[in-house]
This record gives C-alpha cells, structure tokens and sequence, in this order.
C-alpha cells in the first residue's frame, strides 16, 4: 500500500514537471510565432523573395505552435488517465487489505475452551509444530488440557510389568519440588511393548497414572518421577 501511494505522489509530481516543461515550450513557440508574424507584417515593402522567406518562416511556427498545443493538451489526457489508473491501483491495494482482515477471523483456529495452548509434535520431526509447518487434515495441531485432573504419563520395564496393576497407588514427585509427594494411582497399562528408542535394547509399556487431588502446582509437561507402592 505505502509503494502503491509512493508512485501515485511521484507520478503526479511527474505530471506536474512534464506539463511545466511543455507549457514552457509552447510560450517559447508562441513568442517565436508572434515574431514571425511581426516580421511577416513588415515584410510587405521587401523583394518578393524576402517576403516569401518570412512567409515560410512563419508558417514553420505556425506548425510548431500547433504542434505544442497538441502535445500539451495530450499529455494532460494521458496525465490523468495515469492518475485514475494509479487511483484504482491504490484503492484496489486497499480493498485488498480489507478482505485481507475480514478474512483473517475464517482463517483462524480457536479452542472451544478457555485454557493452556499446548502446541503438537511434528510427527516427520518429532519437534513442536512451528510457523511454516504442514497440518495434514485430521492431524492434531494443538490441545487444551483439562487442568482440573491431571495425569502422567510414563513407562514401565517389561521385567517389572507384573508387578504393577490397575488402581495400584503411586508416589508422584515434580522434578522442581522433589520433597513434595503428590498421590496418585495406576489408570491405563499398555498391552504393547516396545523398545525405548532406536538405540536401546531395554524394551517398555506405556503406564498413565492418575492424580488424586488437584493441585495449581501441577502444569502440563513438566518432568515428574513415580515410586509405584507395593501392599
């Protein structure tokens, strides 16, 4: 927008010098013409050749008169088609913008709910998703975690999977509060083991633990530690 208003003021101030230097040519053309006949007029008494000279050179000026009104007067039409052109230029650029804010309220995505944004993983990259990223259709982009109750989500040894169960107790503890103990107790185990990582023989299942009591200290994604308690 700010370019498309730069070249209208510098096309106009354009105009305005293209128009001044013709006006100044054709009050030079004028002058010349109003000499010739000046000199047309007094060449009454001289021979027929000198009077047929000043004939002619009156006439040239004539010509060159006429052909600098022509020139000012279409450079002035062409001036201002010019300036409606540009005109449309800039008020289509700002029509463009309108539509650019109107739109932007259709183009963006909000929560059904009130809460912590918690941005999804690439799944190519296994990073957080970022500026530029693909969404697939379907594929989670964020999500809104009830921070009401609270889970945790870890991993077991396989050697030691029988030793847990569903409703068994377990002793969480925040990594930033070590010495606070937060209760919680065994809601899902994974039926599916697998390994680690890729650069791990040490194979696990999945375990969500849920937490008995709220508590504000609890945000997600923070690291915690669980002590899964035996009867």
């Amino acid at each position: 927008m700010e370019a498309q208003v730069a070249s209208f003021e510098m096309l106009k101030v354009n105009q305005e010098n293209s128009v001044n230097e013709q006006e100044s040519k054709m009050k030079n053309e004028i002058a010349t013409f109003n000499l010739r006949q000046i000199e047309l007029e007094a060449s009454r008494f001289e021979p027929d050749r000198i009077k047929k000279i000043k004939e002619l050179e009156f006439k040239q000026a004539e010509i060159r008169l006429e052909k600098e009104k022509k020139k000012l007067t279409l450079n002035k039409i062409i001036g201002d088609y010019n300036y409606r052109i540009q005109e449309i230029r800039v008020n289509q650029t700002k029509a463009d913008i309108q539509n650019a804010y109107d739109i932007l309220p259709a183009l963006t995505i909000r929560t059904p709910i009130s809460g912590v944004f918690q941005i999804a993983e690439n799944r190519r990259t296994n990073n957080l998703l970022k500026v530029g990223d693909q969404i697939y259709p379907g594929a989670n982009m964020a999500s809104v975690p009830e921070l009401k109750w609270m889970k945790v989500n870890t991993q077991i040894n396989e050697t030691d999977f029988l030793k847990i169960k569903l409703g068994q107790k377990v002793a969480v503890r925040l990594d930033a509060m070590p010495s606070v103990v937060f209760d919680g107790e065994i809601d899902y185990i994974g039926r599916l083991c697998y390994l680690k990582d890729n650069k791990s023989k040490q194979k696990i299942f999945d375990v969500e633990v849920r937490l008995l009591k709220v508590d504000e200290r609890l945000k997600p994604g923070m690291t915690v530690s669980c002590e899964y308690i035996q009867k």
